[in-house]
């Protein structure tokens, strides 16, 4: 049966020797070895695919590279695109900046007109008063020449008047303050004249005594009579003349008023005036200095993306550099392998020549010493058993001094640099070990003699060392390639560290940021209730203030109708005094008709002259007049408080503007307040979310903990195993010297334990190789994960386009250039230390193959057996460090899978969390979007109604200058009027003096000349009152349309702000926009999507599903 089984096992063997194309012979003894030389193979097979595998892999990546510096140049035309739309921006804020300098200029230029205007209504004023004060002068004048007392001073005052009466070839720019010194002068001249005028009436009364003297010297009747007429007429002249200056000197007051209220309109005008013009100048100087801000930062701003460009070019460059590099050392590894396999086939052949050399001198040493006798013989193995005996004792502290080794590897695996020191110390006591071993076949040359090898056993000897001569170099190769890839694991891993530390404060500051930005958001909520509040309050003021200045206005309205019932009548009574003016100046003409015809005939008698009035007739009158100057003065505050009640309900029609304004800003911050809360449910909802996605994870963690207990537990049963297994042999080793049949049976019984333990290193392999495919399969996973994170970490980094982050991936991409040029620097030392170690076993198995040529057939025997027995211990022992190595390597694994599980989870709630405030921030964006278009529309419509009441204000002030020319117009025929009735009173009067007989009818007119008189200076007091409410009423509106238009620049301040927050919101849109696109193209374009890894393709779907559904109910 057990031949059978060898059989089995030698054809299977031979089967896998012909498929790998390997047709050398071999014993059914050394099937063992040869299964592990082919185990062996295969795995040096396997790690040679692994590396290309990798070497694939780094291509991909160096392709991802490529491919993202293809994505970076694709968005550099957008992004230049993006700075000539800036540029169009700025050119057109430019050109409405130079459009707003020459609107203002405009109206720069219209006011100026308005003054210029001004001014010439003032010289039109002043020549007219000119004009009134030469008439009376020419009255007097009249008066004096009637009186035959003409004053000499007359020419001399004409040129004074003359210089005093502004010329038209005057120039426009007269200051008001030269106006009033001339007004003051001329008032002083008026009191002057009338000075001179009572002097000059007292000398006319004098010498008209003295006529009268001469005249009625021999009448002393007609003397009295003449007296009393001349008193009479002085009496009434001086009264006259009185009321004439008084009325003068009201007039000249009045004038004086209205020049100063104008002069003061005017000030204010200029003062209002250049604050316009200096705010004007100030907002040019600010849009100015916001357009050369945007040009300055428009020009950064393409510096910047110029050195972005370059720099990416520059890593493009340095990357297909290092591609080139990657790629020639790899060649370089190729030729070098190739030419270590060519060295030891080379070796290989060299050494089987000299094993076929030993087989001749063993055969003709075996025809030499046919010939001896069995006793030698016998003495012969029996020196073979006592050598083996010692033989077995040495490997059996050789066994010890390996599990010493096992266990020394055990503690000392925890630092890659330790288990370097370890190894090269174990390697140092194998190689003393070995020395031990040739020293004792040294010892054993002098009975090479009585040795006589058998040829098979020598091919046997020759195939098991070259079999352990590839397991050492397959060990090595092993060994050092592992060493490698631990040192690319650790950098990679280093490299993801960093990354992993920079993103992760990069995401802190963005959270710190959020923070901030929560609290300002807060504190603006609370400010913007607080304001809400105390526009709530103000607007229940304005309203109330708004009920009693409509009550106000009402009561303004009435009277209003009132004084306009009451000019009708006034104007009806002075066409009735105009119509009585006109009778009795026909009256008047017909009876100085009739006074003539009767001195002409002769019949007119002194004694038929009527007596002249009472001076209590005209004392009545005078009462009269001040009774009319007292109401007229009344009816004045009246119409003043009217005045006050219109401005008063203009500022609350300014005020419910203003209330208005409140509301519209009390609905935007509610809405901003609904945000808010939308805002804060969404991350309420988004922490829960997380806290489910970390207890998750900590369930996986959990599960992968209890796996690594379990592969504990395995590696503690496999060093169970072993140590029962080394306690069996050394009990087998230990009962060898008794007899050869014992040590026949305890060979079976080895090898039946060999076999099962074979079975039993079958199963830990195939266990160890699931195990081992789990961790390849995780460690994928991991990969493929990380590559996500990688490629979202970029797609981040990319989209911030900082040069910050920039220059933090140059200098990534340095260190990874100086850790690669240190990795090959040690894979140099570490192969010249390979060919160092393989010479010096070539001159190992050279010394081994001398000493093997003096031994014997049956010491070989013994010798093949002990060499299996060793082999079998190391290859074992070589299995168990495996074993070892590979579960510590598991362990490292299992750490740095739960460091990237931790540094993952960290990143997928960076990550959520920056994709909240990307939302956060659209969502802020489209609100702010909204309210502003809100704003845009309430502030147009707010506009139109700005221009409707700006073209009413227009069309009332066009009236009122139409209603103050009527009035002016009317205010010159009442004076022309009031000249005309006053040169036909003093040409009644002088009729009166010389017509002395009808003195009574004379009176009678008089007085009724002297009331209508009296009407027509009321209506005169009255229309002047009139002119005075119109001016006042033009001032007050000349302030309500300035006030307006400060009220239009400010709203169309607030439109030009609004719509710059308009187009800043759009373009933070566009760009948030434009970032998603990206990103959205980089997670198609990424290999996860592309790739034939279904279950990490559907994980990524589903992520980003959830994404975008979060987004959506944001």
């Amino acid at each position: 049966m057990k031949d059978d089984v060898a059989e089995m096992r030698y054809a299977a063997v031979r089967a896998k020797l012909s498929e790998h194309c390997y047709h050398q012979h071999f014993d059914a003894e050394s099937v063992l070895l040869v299964e592990t030389m082919i185990d062996d193979l295969i795995a040096s097979a396997a790690g040679f695919k692994e590396m290309e595998q990798k070497e694939k892999e780094r291509t991909q990546e160096l392709q991802l590279l490529i491919s993202e510096l293809g994505v970076l140049r694709l968005e550099n035309p957008r992004l230049q695109a993006e700075n000539n739309g800036l540029h169009l921006q700025i050119i057109e804020a430019v050109e409405a900046s130079e459009t707003w300098e020459a609107s203002m200029l405009s109206s720069l230029q219209s006011l100026e007109e308005e003054m210029e205007s001004t001014k010439l209504q003032l010289q039109r004023e002043v020549r007219h008063n000119c004009q009134s004060e030469r008439r009376l002068q020419q009255a007097q004048l009249l008066a004096l020449d009637a009186a035959g007392l003409a004053d000499a001073e007359e020419p001399c005052e004409a040129p004074r008047r003359a210089a005093l009466m502004p010329r038209d070839d005057e120039p426009q720019e007269l200051a008001l303050s030269e106006a009033l010194g001339r007004c003051q002068a001329r008032l002083v001249q008026l009191e002057a004249q009338a000075a001179a005028a009572r002097r000059r009436g007292e000398d006319m009364e004098s010498q008209a005594a003295d006529l009268c003297d001469q005249l009625f010297k021999p009448c002393p009747q007609l003397r009295q009579r003449a007296l009393q007429a001349g008193r009479t007429q002085s009496l009434e002249r001086s009264r006259a003349d009185v009321q004439e200056m008084s009325q003068q000197h009201a007039e000249l007051e009045s004038r004086l008023a209205a020049v100063e209220g104008w002069q003061k309109a005017l000030e204010h005008r200029n003062t209002e005036l250049k604050s316009e013009a200096k705010a004007l100048l100030v907002s040019v100087d600010e849009e100015s200095a916001k357009t050369t801000e945007v040009l300055e930062n428009s020009r950064a701003q393409a510096d910047i993306q110029k050195r972005l460009h370059t720099e990416m070019q520059e890593r493009s460059e340095s990357l297909q550099q290092m591609c080139r590099r990657i790629e020639g050392s790899t060649k370089i590894l190729n030729a070098r392998l190739a030419q270590i396999s060519r060295e030891e086939v080379l070796k290989t052949t060299e050494q089987s020549r000299q094993v076929k050399e030993l087989l001749d001198k063993l055969v003709l040493l075996q025809e030499g010493h046919q010939q001896s006798p069995l006793t030698s013989q016998l003495k012969q193995i029996e020196e073979r058993l006592h050598r083996a005996e010692d033989e077995s004792s040495a490997l059996s502290t050789s066994r010890s001094a390996l599990q010493e080794e096992v266990q020394s590897a055990m503690l000392e695996a925890e630092t890659q640099a330790r288990q370097l020191t370890k190894q090269t110390q174990a390697l140092e006591g194998d190689i003393r070990n070995d020395a031990d071993i040739q020293s004792r076949w040294h010892g054993a040359d002098t009975h090479l003699q009585w040795l006589n090898a058998s040829l098979s056993g020598i091919t046997d000897e020759q195939k098991k060392l070259a079999t352990y001569l590839q397991e050492q170099q397959t060990f090595l190769q092993q060994e050092s390639m592992q060493r490698v890839q631990l040192h690319a694991e650790v950098q990679r891993l280093h490299a993801v560290v960093r990354s992993l530390d920079g993103t992760r404060e990069e995401w802190l500051a963005d959270l710190g940021k959020a923070v901030d930005s929560l609290r300002q958001s807060h504190a603006s909520l609370t400010a913007t209730l607080q304001q809400e509040e105390f526009a709530q309050a103000t607007s229940d003021k304005l309203r109330q203030e708004a009920f009693q200045v409509q009550r106000s206005i009402q009561v303004a309205s009435t009277q209003r109708d009132e004084l306009s019932a009451e000019v009708q009548e006034w104007g009806q009574e002075l066409h009735s005094d105009l119509l009585r003016r006109d009778e009795a100046r026909s009256m008047a003409a017909r009876l100085v008709e009739e006074l003539r015809e009767l001195q002409l005939s002769g019949t007119w008698t002194p004694e038929r002259a009527p007596d002249p009035p009472d001076a209590e007739s005209l004392d009545q009158c005078h009462q009269e007049v001040w009774q009319l100057e007292e109401r007229l003065a009344r009816v004045e505050t009246r119409t003043a408080s009217v005045i006050s009640k219109a401005t008063l309900s203009e500022a609350a029609n300014l005020q419910q503007l203003g209330f208005e304004g409140s509301c519209a800003l009390e609905k935007v911050c509610e809405g901003e307040l609904a945000s808010a809360e939308a805002m804060s449910e969404a991350v309420s909802s988004k922490c829960w979310q997380l806290q489910a996605d970390i207890q998750e994870m900590l369930a996986s963690a959990s599960i992968e903990e209890s796996a690594h207990d379990q592969l504990e537990s395995e590696f503690a049963r496999c060093q169970h195993g072993l140590s029962e297994m080394e306690m069996s042999e050394h009990h087998a080793a230990a009962g060898w010297g008794d007899e050869q049949r014992a040590a026949a049976s305890e060979l079976d019984l080895l090898r039946k334990a060999a076999a099962i333990l074979d079975e039993e290193r079958d199963i830990t392999q195939r266990l160890a190789d699931d195990r081992a495919q789990e961790v390849d399969d995780l460690q994928n996973a991991i990969r493929d994960h990380q590559q996500s994170l990688q490629e979202a970490q970029q797609a981040l980094d990319d989209l911030r386009s900082s040069a910050d982050g920039q220059q933090h991936h140059l200098d990534q991409q340095r260190l990874m250039k100086t850790d690669r040029q240190e990795h090959l620097e040690a894979l140099r030392h570490q192969s010249q230390a390979l060919r160092v170690d393989v010479r010096e076993r070539s001159t190992e198995v050279s010394h081994v193959l001398e000493d093997l040529q003096h031994m014997v057939k049956e010491n070989q025997d013994l010798h093949e057996e002990s060499r299996k027995l060793a082999l079998s211990v190391t290859a074992r022992t070589a299995e168990a460090r495996k074993k070892f190595e590979q579960q510590e390597e598991s362990a490292e694994q299992l750490h740095a899978l739960e460091l990237e599980r931790v540094d993952v989870a960290r990143l997928r709630e960076q990550i959520c969390l920056q994709t909240r405030q990307q939302e956060v921030a659209i969502s802020r964006l489209s609100n702010h979007k909204e309210t502003a278009r809100r704003a845009a529309g309430e502030l147009v419509a707010q506009l139109q109604r700005i221009q409707g009441a700006q073209e009413s204000w227009h069309s009332r002030e066009e009236e009122y200058q139409v209603d103050i020319s009527l009035m002016q117009e009317q205010i010159a025929d009442i004076a022309q009027r009031v000249a005309m009735s006053e040169e036909s009173q003093q040409k009644a009067l002088e009729e009166d003096a010389r017509l002395q007989g009808d003195v009574a009818a004379a009176a009678k007119a008089a007085e009724g000349a002297d009331q209508s008189e009296a009407a027509q200076a009321q209506a005169v007091a009255s229309l002047r009152l009139r002119r005075h409410q119109i001016e006042v009423a033009l001032q007050q509106t000349m302030a309500e349309v300035a006030s307006q238009q400060r009220l239009a620049e400010q709203d169309w301040s607030q439109v030009s702000r609004l719509e710059s927050l308009l187009e800043s919101g759009q373009i933070k849109l566009n760009k948030s926009t434009a970032e998603l696109e990206a990103l959205q193209k980089y997670h198609r374009s990424s290999p996860l999507a592309v790739g034939s890894d279904a279950a990490a393709r559907l994980a990524l779907l589903v992520y980003l599903s959830r994404c975008f559904s979060f987004m959506e109910v944001a």
